[in-house]
């Protein structure tokens, strides 16, 4: 029963990410070399707040900030709340929390797992069980009988991913703008 509901969730792609940009691609090797043990994930005890972010935006110059409990993301620059989404977290396998950084991008990213299209995809951390990556990007989409269909907009604000974060039509666009390879991004629980 835990392998079916995995296979709904549509969100954990394999490690190597096909882009359908020409944006250079990492194999396997390479990849599992660089990233076979997940970035390190600072051990420090975070203030929660109840609602906005859990940070005053003095964590990094420019940074990524995910709160699970609020389905929110926060984008922070130069100590400002730059903008904040709704956004979609693991359901059938958590998000992991911690800090993590952004280490690869693709404007289109394709899961051979869920057979699904990623758009707007950044990569910030591999599960060393599951050997496989997760990220943010836009709700998944794949094609049947001709038509492309999308995972449901209703998901966002509420956990229904495979352990990516999921956000909607458009702001994924945005935040994959915002962010560069190297940006910081902390989750909280």
């Amino acid at each position: 029963m835990k392998y079916f509901l995995l296979l709904l969730s549509f969100c954990i792609p394999l490690f190597s990410v096909h882009a359908q940009e020409s944006i250079p691609s990492i194999g396997f090797g390479e990849l599992a070399a660089q990233y076979m043990i997940p970035p390190p994930v600072e051990e420090q005890i975070l203030p929660v707040l109840k609602e906005g972010p859990n940070s005053d935006g003095s964590l990094s110059r420019k940074y990524i900030e995910v709160d699970l409990t609020q389905q929110k993301m926060y984008l922070f620059q130069d100590g400002l709340v730059q903008n904040s989404y709704s956004i979609s977290t693991g359901l059938d396998y958590p998000t992991p929390t911690g800090k993590f950084i952004i280490f690869n991008k693709a404007l289109n990213a394709y899961s051979g797992i869920y057979h699904v299209w990623m758009p707007y995809w950044l990569g910030f951390y591999i599960d060393p069980k599951l050997h496989a990556s997760f990220g943010v990007h836009e709700l998944p989409y794949w094609y049947s009988g001709g038509k492309k269909i999308r995972r449901p907009r209703e998901n966002i604000g509420s956990p229904h991913t495979g352990g990516c974060i999921a956000l909607d039509i458009g702001k994924a666009k945005e935040v994959y703008a915002f962010a560069d390879i190297g940006t910081p991004m902390y989750i909280f629980d």
